[in-house]
């Protein structure tokens, strides 16, 4: 199988409200092949959040190299890293909002990947979703 996604030597750091330098991600080496499924899980703070952001070209690592789709996302613009995102991987930024407006079953789509582009009802979705009233 092909790799989806390939990290090589990334790190990321933050620079606390101390002033210190913080790693919040150093990652030698990973590999997701395609269909595989992956389950992130840890303490809150623990990086999950960047690691999926570096995926997802949201933001560029201090150090290494990510490749989505045989891509480098790091040497794509924008609108680049957009297009390779909604081709190739399926991702719910973590501070969207479903139910923001009374309407949020009838505005929010499950996008299943790799079997692009089939879009599904939201009432199949968001049973068993967990959201009240689902």
């Amino acid at each position: 199988m092909n790799n989806v996604v390939q990290i090589t030597g990334v790190t990321k750091r933050y620079r606390s409200p101390e002033g210190e330098i913080q790693t919040v991600v150093d990652i030698p080496e990973f590999q997701l092949e395609e269909r595989r499924q992956l389950a992130l899980c840890g303490a809150s703070g623990t990086g999950k959040t960047t690691f999926l952001n570096l995926i997802a070209g949201i933001l560029k690592p201090d150090e290494g190299e990510v490749k989505v789709a045989g891509k480098t996302m790091s040497a794509l613009d924008e609108a680049g890293r957009d297009r390779l995102r909604a081709a190739s991987i399926g991702y719910i930024f973590q501070t969207f909002n479903c139910r923001a407006s009374p309407a949020w079953r009838t505005s929010c789509w499950a996008w299943p990947f790799p079997e692009n582009p089939i879009w599904r009802r939201p009432g199949r979705c968001w049973k068993g979703s967990g959201f009240p009233g689902a």
